[in-house]
């Protein structure tokens, strides 16, 4: 998705949506097309995690791969539109595809029907119009967040097909943890020293 590469706080961004912009790399559906499995492109732990699983799904259901990356081009409500910095934008989501299929398989798959779309929006919007089928799975990691940011709560809770959300790896939530004991545990032995030192002889 990530934002965390799809994850934002607050409301909204303002956005033209994707079928406006003519920034999406991928066509309209037609009616009668085989269900598929939509991942939301992230490189944090919980993304990447999230598009292995999304991958090794793809290939049990014998399905196309869709891989989404939305792309928000901040911009106030009057000023002009700057198509030279909204292409950047787009083709840094192209790169960011390809960059997690990398990090997360080793390459795209070669054995799947890998279908590749950025579109400039709001992550879970962009994942919503993404999905055509309410036998379509949508996957998408965790995020910062665990278990739910605000993406995912608004994937979860506006999605017609069901949804898949990927934890970052076991390790990688360990790791975090032993972070704060840490930090906790420098904290206690600085409120000690101080205190010892206030101590009356």
């Amino acid at each position: 998705m990530g934002s965390d590469d799809m994850a934002g706080d607050g409301s909204p961004p303002r956005y033209r949506r994707p079928s406006e912009t003519g920034s999406s790399d991928h066509a309209e559906p037609h009616r009668g097309e085989r269900a598929k499995v939509v991942v939301g492109i992230s490189l944090s732990l919980a993304g990447l995690e999230a598009l292995r699983f999304a991958v090794a799904e793809a290939r049990r259901r014998d399905s196309r791969l869709m891989a989404v990356r939305a792309w928000v081009c901040h911009r106030s409500s009057w000023a002009w539109p700057d198509r030279e910095y909204e292409r950047t934008l787009a083709d840094k989501a192209r790169r960011t595809i390809v960059e997690a299929f990398e990090e997360a398989a080793g390459e795209v798959p070669a054995d799947l029907p890998v279908v590749r779309r950025t579109a400039e929006g709001w992550p879970p919007i962009v994942l919503k119009e993404s999905v055509t089928s309410p036998r379509d799975l949508l996957v998408i990691g965790a995020g910062r967040r665990w278990p739910a940011g605000e993406v995912v709560r608004a994937c979860v809770r506006h999605q017609a097909c069901p949804v898949v959300v990927v934890p970052p790896p076991e390790m990688a939530r360990l790791a975090r943890g032993r972070t704060t004991a840490r930090r906790l545990f420098r904290e206690a032995a600085a409120a000690l020293e101080k205190n010892q030192g206030n101590v009356p002889d």
